[in-house]
């Protein structure tokens, strides 16, 4: 607990991204070597002491500093100096950091055309000293608040909400989808960028596959049935776990033409409009019959998601072997 508790603290104290560790600077009792080229081998070039709350102030000063503000109870519940971040990476791990340099691409063709316009231009209202976990953050807020909305008026997924709550759940969505990107472009352009920062926007994206996959189930009224668990872990969990598997394998995140951070996330934010407008009986209408079976609208809605995301962990796997295999 505590040692958690330090290592926030820690991050608050420097204000900075995430752990990026800084050239010759002493870790854990050993001191981080610099790369072959004498760089700190930062993500995208840049210096680590500009990058990670390592490279910005020695570590054993600023747990002298955050020492010298606590009451002596507590000062006696934090770890001795040095020992905290060895529970947590090895030097090889710390080292892998330290080399790491992000790699992708998106060849979504609403963001090229229509999402990075916007963002290029929304960029410029966030401000220079917002640190860009902040900036997820900020957007990840939103969409937990109208997620328990949805389940404290639908508990059980299958019964509506106010109107203006699945409205609330599109707008929530879509602004996370907002945030999401300009974290990276806030790193990129205060200079903050680092591995660990990029792992704490790959978390915030997984917990957000989960919430808006139980909250569209909400706004089709799955309930808690077969369809809601193909919703969130076929469509969602599923297709995340497989991407991240790709990028874990062939160092690139790459997306493809029609992916789920984009369009996906769009389709998603229809479905709460569709539902805030004309009900959630429109989603519960029967469209058609199998083998004696009803299939209402949402039941159909699934059958069709289910090729469309089997296919996309399909690609992930035969990109994964293609390196592999070189």
């Amino acid at each position: 607990d505590s040692c958690t508790h330090w290592g926030n603290a820690m991050r608050r104290e420097a204000g900075d991204e995430g752990p990026g560790v800084g050239n010759g600077r002493r870790f854990g009792g050993w001191r981080s070597p610099t790369s072959i080229d004498g760089s700190s081998g930062g993500s995208d070039g840049e210096d680590a002491d500009s990058r990670g709350f390592f490279g910005r102030a020695s570590l054993d000063g600023v747990y002298r500093k955050l020492r010298a503000h606590m009451s002596p109870t507590r000062a006696r519940r934090f770890p001795p100096e040095g020992t905290v971040y060895k529970n947590y990476f090895t030097e090889k791990q710390l080292l892998a950091l330290q080399g790491y340099k992000h790699s992708g691409a998106d060849h979504s063709i609403t963001y090229k055309y229509v999402l990075s316009p916007l963002y290029t231009r929304l960029i410029d209202f966030i401000p220079m000293w917002m640190p860009p976990n902040t900036v997820t953050l900020t957007g990840l807020g939103p969409l937990f608040l109208v997620h328990f909305l949805l389940l404290y008026f639908s508990p059980y997924l299958d019964t509506e909400a106010p109107r203006i709550v699945h409205a609330a759940a599109g707008m929530a969505l879509f602004f996370y989808q907002i945030m999401d990107n300009l974290d990276g472009k806030q790193a990129r352009r205060t200079g903050s960028s680092s591995p660990l920062g990029h792992l704490f926007d790959h978390l915030c994206d997984a917990l957000n596959v989960t919430i808006s996959g139980v909250s569209v189930a909400a706004s089709l009224g799955l309930g808690s049935s077969v369809w809601s668990v193909v919703l969130v872990y076929g469509c969602g969990f599923l297709v995340f776990y497989n991407a991240t598997l790709e990028e874990y394998v062939s160092g690139k995140m790459v997306l493809r033409s029609i992916n789920g951070p984009n369009e996906g996330l769009l389709f998603m934010q229809c479905i709460h409009y569709v539902t805030a407008i004309f009900g959630l009986g429109i989603w519960q209408q029967q469209v058609a019959t199998f083998r004696g079976v009803p299939l209402h609208a949402n039941n159909v809605l699934m059958l069709i998601s289910i090729p469309a995301f089997t296919l996309t962990v399909v690609f992930n796997y035969v990109e994964a072997g293609k390196e592999l295999w070189r």
